[in-house]
């Protein structure tokens, strides 16, 4: 990731311009329909942080990103189904192996009966290697969602 999208990301996330959700989240809710016109998701769940970082950050980018585009589509956000239950390090200059062991075991389906049946939208920021996401995915799923998409601002290669 790199230019613009990188400088707004970075100072939505780190710099607390608050500000950037609104025009970021915009982007997000103009291509829904791209994707999602002829099959949208049931609901949107945004990749959570863990308490303690949402601490120190004050500011949690994917569930601002993931109301602002509920808000947009009409469609609910369930910011509560899927929670970080374990803090984990900066995925930042990690492999992808390290990655995905870093967060193994970080997330918790907290309310499955909501994913029985439904097809759920993932939001986050940024993909990167996918780890993130492929590993609340696949928690979703073992919860029962038939389908789980995935919808970020950027993705790094």
């Amino acid at each position: 990731m790199q230019g613009c999208y990188a400088t707004l990301i970075h100072a939505l996330k780190y710099q607390r311009l608050y500000g950037l959700v609104r025009p970021l989240g915009d982007l997000l809710r103009q291509h829904f329909s791209l994707y999602w016109s002829d099959s949208p998701p049931e609901a949107l769940i945004p990749v959570p942080l863990h308490r303690s970082k949402l601490r120190t950050r004050e500011f949690d980018q994917a569930l601002a990103l993931a109301r602002h585009v509920s808000q947009g589509v009409g469609i609910p956000l369930w910011a509560d189904v899927l929670i970080r239950h374990r803090p984990t390090l900066s995925q930042v200059g990690l492999s992808a192996a390290e990655r995905q062991r870093n967060i193994r075991g970080a997330f918790t389906v907290q309310k499955p009966q909501y994913c029985t049946g439904k097809a759920l939208l993932l939001i986050d920021d940024v993909y990167t290697t996918g780890a993130t996401v492929q590993e609340c995915a696949r928690l979703l799923r073992q919860a029962g969602a038939t389908r789980v998409d995935v919808y970020t601002l950027a993705r790094v290669d």
